[in-house]
């Protein structure tokens, strides 16, 4: 497989499901097959034509260039990575949040040193 083609479909993935979107809503959006985008998420077997990146960025609401940008530190990957934290918190009860809280916390400081 090629693996650039793997990270744009990772990309693509990061962007719809911290948009908290489904594949079949961004298949709406962008008016291709859900299936056509599941594929090239997985990075297999589907090589999309610029037109169709072009669909999926203005479905995700994003430049077609942050398609193929690395993951990185920048702000809107911050704000990326907290939508998708704040999605899964969304569900748990208060008590787990603090759970989580502490071990994000706990995790941190252990990796800092």
């Amino acid at each position: 497989m090629n693996q650039d083609l793997i990270r744009v479909g990772q990309r693509i993935r990061l962007l719809r499901m911290c948009r908290g979107l489904t594949l079949e809503e961004l298949a709406e959006k962008s008016g291709l097959y859900p299936g056509y985008i599941g594929d090239i998420e997985r990075g297999c077997g589907r090589n999309p034509s610029l037109k169709s990146l072009a669909k999926i960025a203005l479905a995700l609401d994003v430049e077609l260039y942050e398609l193929f940008e690395p993951e990185c530190d920048s702000d809107t990957d911050k704000q990326l990575a907290l939508s998708k934290l704040n999605a899964i918190c969304c569900t748990q009860s208060t008590k787990d949040i603090e759970f989580i809280a502490e071990l994000v916390t706990s995790l941190i400081s252990w990796k800092n040193g």
